[in-house]
């Protein structure tokens, strides 16, 4: 929990500057004296930015896209929140929130199908922290907390 706690620290740094990474995921977070990094930056937009991409394409990877972000509209820092869930429920389940045979189901069940409460999966997660996960994968980015308030869970939980 505590690398989750860190990622979450990681993206409320770049949220207070306006910046949205569109694409976190395991593969994009690396360790620097045992604490997690924030890492590539190639698709990340400074939030409200207008981008020029072909209409109906989206970017990012599809495990961890959020909802909004699989109907390609556009991402703002509750998309990083979600991917943030995605990564915790993972790391502390052993398994993806939303799992498919092919990319279009995936994203049509990201978008219809609510994520599975994380202590259905795991008992052994913190009440706190399931609750705060569950609450990180809403379909709807307004009622997910901050990276900031969401990293503030999994440290109380810590101790």
């Amino acid at each position: 929990m505590t690398w989750c706690a860190g990622i979450l620290d990681g993206l409320s740094a770049i949220h207070r500057v306006g910046i949205v990474h569109r694409d976190l995921k395991p593969a994009n977070v690396g360790f620097v004296g045992g604490r997690p990094v924030i890492l590539d930056f190639g698709i990340a937009r400074s939030e409200g930015e207008q981008t020029l991409t072909a209409t109906g394409a989206i970017l990012g990877t599809p495990q961890y896209m959020s909802p909004e972000q699989a109907l390609g509209q556009p991402c703002v820092p509750a998309s990083d929140t979600y991917a943030a869930g995605v990564v915790a429920h993972e790391l502390l389940t052993g398994v993806l929130p939303h799992q498919a045979d092919s990319v279009v189901l995936l994203l049509q069940l990201k978008v219809k199908v609510p994520a599975r409460p994380v202590r259905e999966r795991s008992r052994e997660v913190p009440t706190a922290v399931g609750e705060c996960i569950d609450r990180m994968l809403d379909r709807d980015p307004g009622k997910r907390p901050s990276a900031a308030e969401a990293a503030a869970v999994f440290r109380q939980a810590l101790g």
